[in-house]
């Protein structure tokens, strides 16, 4: 999820799609924290962010996922992302992401520097991610919009046990819509379900 719309964000999306791509290629086995902790290098240092001189500050928020089905497990790194799983008999765990964004100027600190998680699952487990588009969008019934948040979208995920992955997308489409009602949409809205 990079900073900016239209051809601004595009260029970003770019130098953050080649800058994977460079990495994977050079070590397909690597680390996804370690992955994300290059990425971080690489943009800064494309869009010349690591030099004192220059206007652009942006960078990105992403998530890493290595899936091994045969043992059950799966490799996450985030930076300001999170992961929602839901198991078939309704038990939600909300696995955090690091709390910084990749690429800007400011280097990331040791405490903020995206750590692999090892996650276990079973057959049938949702697995839901989404952009900050979808949880900061205003709407709702009061008078005033608020923001959709984090845990109005646990609670959404968490009525989503034993959906496939289309029935939930779709759903969480629906949600977003009649939650949204007369206010603009405010950001870009990514959402990945997988089961």
């Amino acid at each position: 999820d990079s900073t900016g719309h239209g051809v601004p964000g595009a260029m970003l999306s770019l130098l953050v799609n080649n800058s994977l791509e460079r990495i994977y290629s050079a070590h397909p086995e690597i680390d996804p924290a370690e992955a994300l902790i290059e990425l971080d290098a690489m943009v800064r240092s494309g869009l010349n962010q690591h030099m004192l001189e220059g206007d652009s500050d942006d960078g990105c928020d992403a998530i890493l996922l290595s899936i091994d089905r045969s043992r059950r497990l799966l490799r996450f790194a985030s930076a300001r992302l999170d992961l929602l799983q839901v198991s078939v008999n309704g038990t939600l765990v909300h696995h955090r992401g690091a709390r910084a964004s990749l690429g800007y100027r400011q280097v990331l600190a040791q405490t903020h520097m995206p750590q692999t998680q090892i996650i276990t699952f079973s057959e049938g487990d949702l697995f839901v991610l989404v952009t900050d588009g979808f949880t900061d969008q205003p709407g709702g019934q009061g008078e005033r919009p608020v923001s959709l948040g984090h845990r109005r979208l646990a609670s959404w995920v968490g009525e989503l046990a034993g959906h496939g992955a289309a029935d939930a997308l779709r759903s969480l489409e629906s949600r977003l819509h009649d939650w949204q009602g007369k206010q603009s949409l405010r950001d870009d809205v990514t959402v990945i379900t997988f089961t």
